[in-house]
């Protein structure tokens, strides 16, 4: 008995055990989300920028599949992904409209995003290789590219989070360019 109580004061008060965790658990915890909303800081190098650059804004996912990139600074914008369709918003531009498979990368990159917010582990294994690592409170999923035609343009994408929410986004391309996104809960006012 008195080993009992050792191992229950010593386990983590998360609601899944360290064996538990795993991408179907994280997977379940974010199919349980119907809506969310949050600011990001995301700060992007290229060797074809002098130097990097940062954008702010605001993040909208509705399930199943609508997710919204509201840019506030350093240019207004704001892109818009309803199932297969993607939109483009600019003050003082005509509005843009195309499919996701106009370009070869953005139904991969969409669909890494949305499959986590949805809780789709099939979908996100259908164009990724994923590695879970951390704990519940912590955690990191790196996916790299399953397909030829998406390797030629994306290394990995790191996500790191805190139950079902995300934190950050750091997708790496083959050609160097890196673009770092940290996500705050919307409560916050300023984020960095």
């Amino acid at each position: 008995m008195k080993a009992l109580l050792i191992i229950l004061a010593l386990t983590p008060a998360t609601g899944v055990f360290a064996g538990d965790w795993n991408l179907a658990e994280l997977a379940r915890q974010f199919a349980g989300v119907s809506q969310s909303r949050s600011a990001f800081v995301e700060h992007t190098s290229s060797a074809l920028l002098n130097e990097n650059l940062v954008t702010r804004g605001m993040l909208f996912y509705q399930a199943p599949d609508r997710l919204t990139k509201q840019i506030n600074e350093p240019e207004k914008a704001t892109w818009f992904i309803f199932g297969e369709e993607v939109i483009l918003e600019r003050p003082g531009k005509q509005q843009k409209r195309f499919s996701i498979d106009a370009h070869p990368a953005l139904r991969p990159l969409a669909t890494s995003i949305r499959s986590l917010l949805a809780g789709q582990v099939e979908a996100l294994e259908n164009f990724y290789n994923t590695r879970l690592s951390g704990t519940e409170t912590d955690w990191k999923l790196v996916l790299t590219p399953r397909e030829d035609a998406l390797k030629a343009f994306i290394q990995s994408i790191t996500i790191q989070g805190v139950k079902n929410h995300l934190k950050r986004v750091v997708t790496l391309n083959t050609n160097g360019d890196q673009t770092d996104m940290q996500v705050m809960d919307s409560a916050d006012p300023n984020p960095q």
